[in-house]
Formats: C-alpha cells, sequence, structure tokens
C-alpha cells in the first residue's frame, strides 16, 4: 500500500520504511566500504583480527607494507591535475549569450565558495575511489547574505547517506517515470542545543522527548558513535538514535536527525501558448483548460505529462520520533535531489572501487613480507658447533647471553679449537617471489604502471615510448574518469538552475548587480528574462578538462613551441608577444607591456618622420 503525504503520521511512516528498507539492503555494502577505508589507512587494518592475535600470541612480526595509499593518491593527483569544468550549451530555444553566462555565473559560484568547489569534487573523487561510493551536495549558505546567500559544495560521507536500493540506474536524478530513485536519505548528527535552534518550533517536543535521558551539556566536539579509530575509520550504527561521548563530567550526546528526500510523480496539466513562450499549470482546472484550447483557434494548446514532486522529511528519534520539518518541493522550481552520487564502477546496480580489486594482493604482499621478516630474524643468529671442552661452563653462559653482541671476545682452548658459528639458512625464494609477485599485481590490477608512476629505467626508452606507455595504463582508469564526469554533469546541472533560479518574490542566488558586473567583466549582454526564465529555451552540459589549469597551459605551450620550430615559416609570422601570453613565465604581463610601449614609440616616430618628409617634398614642389 502505498502511503499518502497528507498527515503527519503517514509521513513519519512513510520515512521510518524507506529508512528501514535501506539501512537493511545496505548493511552489507557499508561494512566493505569501512573495509577499503580501512585498507587505505594501512597499518593493522589491513590485516585480520584473529591473524593479529595469533601472530602476537606466537611473537611474528605484522607488517603492512601499503600500497593502497600511494595508488589512490596517484589517480587523485591526477584529477587534481587535470580538472575538468563545465560549459553551457544553448539547445532547443537556448540563446548562445544566455549559456555563456550561465557558464561564467556557474564558475563564479565555484571560485567563491567556501569551501572551494573544486576542492568539494576532489575529495568526493578520492574518497569514492577509496570506498567505492561518495557524494557531493548543493547547499545554500545564508550566514553573510541574508537574502541571497552563497553556494555551499559538500563532499558528502557515503556512511551518512542512504538511497533507494531498487533503483538500479547510476544518476540519482535519472528523470524516468518508469525506473527513478524513489528517495535519498542523509544523517546529520545534532545536538538537542541545535535541534531547538534549527527548528524551534518542536521545542517542546523535544524537551518532552530528551526527557528520557540525563541532562544534556552542550556539545565539546563533533562525534558521531563514541570514539573514531583508525580501524573503524568511517561509518555509524544503523540503529542506533543518538550517539553519547563522555569525557570527564562533560557528557555529549548527538541526535541522529534524517532528512528523508522523497521523489514521486503526479499527472499534471498544462495549458502553452507557443507564439508567446507561455505555460501555465491547470492541474485544478483540467477541464475549463480542455475547453480553453478548443475555443483558442490554435492559440492555446493542451497538454497532461508526469512530473515529478519533491518532498522533505525531517524526522528525528527511535521508531516513529518526531516530524521536525515537512516542506513539499523544498527546492522550488527544481524537482531534483540536491545530491550526486559517484562510483568508480557500477556493475548492474552495485558499486566498486579501486581498492575491492587490490586488497588480496595487498594481503599477499603483507604477509609475505612478515613471513620473511620472520625468517630472517629466527636465522640471523644461526648458533655455534662448540668442539667438547673447547670453552669453559662460564664462558658457555657469556656465550649464550652475550653471543650475538658486536665485538663479542671469546676465550677457548686453542688444542682443541674455536666454536664455529653456524652458516644462517637462505631466505625462502618461494616467499621472496611471492611477495615481488603481490606487488607487480597490484600495478597490473590497477593498470598504473612505472611510466605513470614516474619511475623506472631511465634512457633505455625514449620519451614517446614511455608516453605511449603511459597513455595505456591510464586507459584502464577512463572507466572511473567517465563515471566522475557523469557525477560532474549532473552537479553542475543542478548548480546551473541554482544560479538561474528566482523565488516568487524574484529573488535568487545571484542580485541583478552582481550579474551585471559578472556579465560586465566578461564583455558579455544577456536578457535578464531569458536568463531566468525555466521555460524558454534548454542548455545542455560539456564537461571536459579545463583549459585554465596549469597543466593544461604547459603542455599546450610546449606542443605550440615543437610545432613552431618544426615549421619555421610559420614561427615567422607569429608575433613573439602572442606566444609570451600563452606562456606561465613570471613578470610576462610587465614585459609584454614594456615591449608594446617601445613598438608604439617607434610607431610613432616613423609616422612623424614619413609625415615630415611628405610636407618637406609638398614644400619642394610648390617652390
Amino acid at each position: 500500500m502505498t502511503l499518502g503525504l497528507n498527515s503527519q503520521i503517514e509521513r513519519l511512516e512513510l520515512a521510518r520504511q524507506f529508512y528501514g528498507e535501506a539501512s537493511e539492503a545496505l548493511r552489507a555494502e557499508h561494512d566493505r566500504l569501512r573495509e577499503n577505508f580501512r585498507f587505505y589507512c594501512g597499518g593493522d587494518g589491513q590485516w585480520d583480527a584473529d591473524a593479529l592475535a595469533t601472530l602476537d600470541e606466537e611473537g611474528r612480526p605484522h607488517l603492512t607494507i601499503n600500497k593502497c595509499m600511494p595508488t589512490l593518491n596517484l589517480l587523485s593527483g591526477y584529477q587534481r591535475k587535470f580538472r575538468q569544468a563545465a560549459e553551457f550549451k544553448p539547445r532547443r530555444g537556448g540563446n548562445a549569450q544566455v549559456a555563456q553566462v550561465i557558464t561564467r555565473l556557474c564558475r563564479h559560484a565555484m571560485d567563491t565558495s567556501r569551501p572551494k568547489g573544486d576542492w568539494a569534487l576532489s575529495e568526493a573523487f578520492l574518497m569514492g575511489a577509496i570506498g567505492s561510493k561518495w557524494w557531493v551536495g548543493l547547499d545554500i549558505d545564508r550566514s553573510y547574505d541574508l537574502v541571497h546567500g552563497d553556494v555551499l559544495p559538500k563532499s558528502i560521507s557515503c556512511f551518512d547517506m542512504l538511497e533507494d536500493p531498487l533503483f538500479r540506474g547510476y544518476d540519482v536524478n535519472q528523470t524516468d517515470v518508469y525506473q527513478h530513485c524513489r528517495y535519498v536519505i542523509q544523517s546529520r548528527w545534532l545536538t538537542g542545543q541545535q535541534l531547538r535552534l534549527l527548528f524551534p518550533d518542536k521545542a517542546l517536543e523535544l524537551e518532552l522527548y530528551q526527557g528520557k535521558l540525563d541532562e544534556m551539556k552542550p556539545s565539546g566536539g563533533d562525534v558521531r558513535l563514541g570514539t573514531r579509530t583508525q580501524s573503524d575509520a568511517a561509518g555509524g550504527d544503523y540503529d542506533s538514535a543518538a550517539s553519547t561521548y563522555e569525557r570527564g563530567e562533560t557528557r555529549t550526546v548527538r541526535w541522529r536527525t534524517r532528512f528523508c528526500w522523497h521523489k514521486r510523480y503526479i499527472r499534471q496539466s498544462y495549458l502553452v501558448m507557443p507564439t508567446m513562450g507561455k505555460i501555465w499549470d491547470m492541474s485544478h482546472k483540467r477541464g475549463e483548460a480542455q475547453q480553453l484550447a478548443r475555443s483558442s483557434g490554435g492559440r492555446l494548446e493542451f497538454y497532461e505529462r508526469l512530473h515529478p514532486e519533491l518532498h522533505l522529511i525531517v524526522t528525528v528519534g527511535e521508531g516513529a520520533g518526531i516530524e521536525l520539518e515537512y516542506k513539499k518541493n523544498p527546492l522550488g522550481r527544481l524537482r531534483v535531489y540536491p545530491f550526486e552520487r559517484f562510483c568508480p564502477y557500477w556493475v548492474d546496480g552495485m558499486p566498486l572501487g579501486i581498492i575491492d580489486n587490490i586488497k588480496d594482493s595487498q594481503r599477499e604482499l603483507n604477509k609475505r613480507r612478515s613471513q620473511l621478516l620472520h625468517h630472517l630474524n629466527s636465522t640471523a643468529n644461526s648458533g655455534f658447533d662448540i668442539p667438547n671442552g673447547s670453552i669453559s661452563e662460564e664462558e658457555d653462559r657469556r656465550l649464550q647471553s652475550e653471543g650475538a653482541s658486536a665485538g663479542f671476545n671469546l676465550h677457548f682452548d686453542p688444542k682443541v679449537g674455536p666454536p664455529m658459528r653456524r652458516t644462517p639458512a637462505p631466505l625462502s625464494e618461494g616467499h621472496l617471489r611471492l611477495g615481488l609477485l603481490a606487488d607487480d599485481d597490484i600495478d597490473k590490477v590497477t593498470g598504473l604502471n612505472d611510466a605513470i608512476r614516474g619511475y623506472g629505467d631511465r634512457g633505455k626508452e625514449s620519451g614517446e615510448a614511455l608516453k605511449t606507455r603511459r597513455d595505456q595504463g591510464l586507459t584502464v582508469g577512463e572507466v572511473v574518469f567517465d563515471n566522475f564526469g557523469a557525477t560532474q554533469l549532473g552537479f553542475y546541472e543542478t548548480l546551473g538552475e541554482l544560479v538561474r533560479y528566482r523565488d516568487d518574490k524574484g529573488r535568487g542566488l545571484y542580485s541583478d548587480e552582481e550579474i551585471a558586473l559578472i556579465c560586465e567583466e566578461e564583455q558579455l549582454s544577456v536578457d535578464r528574462e531569458l536568463l531566468h526564465s525555466m521555460h524558454l529555451g534548454r542548455y545542455g552540459i560539456k564537461v571536459q578538462t579545463s583549459q585554465s589549469t596549469p597543466t593544461v597551459r604547459n603542455q599546450g605551450f610546449v606542443q605550440l613551441m615543437e610545432l613552431l620550430q618544426g615549421v619555421p615559416n610559420l614561427a615567422a609570422e607569429v608575433d613573439p608577444l602572442e606566444v609570451l601570453e600563452l606562456s606561465d613565465i613570471p613578470g610576462k604581463e610587465r614585459i609584454i607591456e614594456s615591449v608594446r610601449a617601445r613598438r608604439q614609440a617607434m610607431q610613432q616616430q616613423q609616422e612623424l618622420a614619413a609625415a615630415q618628409e611628405q610636407q618637406a617634398q609638398l614644400a619642394g614642389g610648390l617652390a
């Protein structure tokens, strides 16, 4: 039975059902994600607890040669070095100038946000590559601008998010009536004081509900469930409604506050005037709208469509708990979740990360290295072969206690002969080779060869050969970057709608004055009505490597210099100052300005000399 949203009881039950369904379905997946994060952090987190206990009991070493962290950091560094940017393109009925302004507004929002939007995306890439899933979100911060607000990009932990487990698509904002993500739930851990500040209308209910616990003091830190350790790097308990942290006499309690975003489709009726681009919602006057369309002589058209409707239900507490807030279409005309999910690999609804494929090789590497060290420690002091009567009992005791120390001297009977140290057993070739194979397997599975890592046999391969091997290795990771591109596409689509959005009072994220300043800076002009209209024109997005990153600029400059060196005739026609402008040489602006000033002075002198010569010729002709 489909629950309604008309009463508080129905909404609480719906939110409870969604949370219970998702938490149960995703429990095993989150356990796997926690293990992935432990592998990235290294240390004992890469060892099985029973194996550690056995090794400690036997006094044997357990080394961790963490290859996961540098492998993931390399991919993350590549993404940060070649960051992508979104460019809006006009589609059906769109305007090129409006597309440029939307692009510039999104870039301005990303550059001026705190934290930086690029940082939030890069953090989501690294965390998603580690765990196999991470989230990015958008919010409006009104701490400083009370009217318009500022964009707040967020990197959100996968352990704070639950999504519809029956949805098998990658994009949670996929607009498909037949297969769409029914809900996304974000958990936030808030103190009682924060809850009363954020939801003042529910202060009395909160006080009554918190009466079940002892008297609470204001929070002293962001504590989720107890203390966080390296072995439990992320995550939380699904079933707990509150977390407690005690230190001395201070007791901190944070309540799990669930923000349940729910999407469902409804049938809506519209009247459309194609010539004017006007659209009227006639869902409550369907019959009247049909009559108007029939009697308009073709000027009005009647449509019925299924459209998404977004609901936000905020609850706290065990069981049904308390409904703190309910909003229908909380983002106004935007009917999308303010979240996007990144998964490096998406296999028919199952997310996979980079570490998922290299954990076995990492375990094998740690195991073989530890066995080699244990073997070395066991055989380093191999003992002595002592002839009968060679040393006294006192010297024998000294030999047993001090024989392994440096500079040890021993008194023996020269007639019998000295004690002889036994030759240590050689290291196990099998263990050594297995360890090397495990190390090599990690590189092969990830595709990150020596050329990508920046080390290898220099001088034995040409630069082109190294570049080819590097590109071949990166080809293995194209799926990861394609999926991240899809995540960014959804992120920028939502951001583009946010920067254009205007509420019923005509207020938006950017005021008209701010838009005018940005347009003036970019030498753009735009029709404000076209910019803010959600009905006139559509715009697509192209996510590509940003041309403003230093790495991309440097690569382009190197290619240009190689071209000019190879084609002398072309080099002769290119102005050196134009080449200098494309470089990142410090102080290039001052050099360019100085050269241009001298060129202008020389041109003025030449023009003056030519004018004087012409005047002299005219004067001579008159004489």
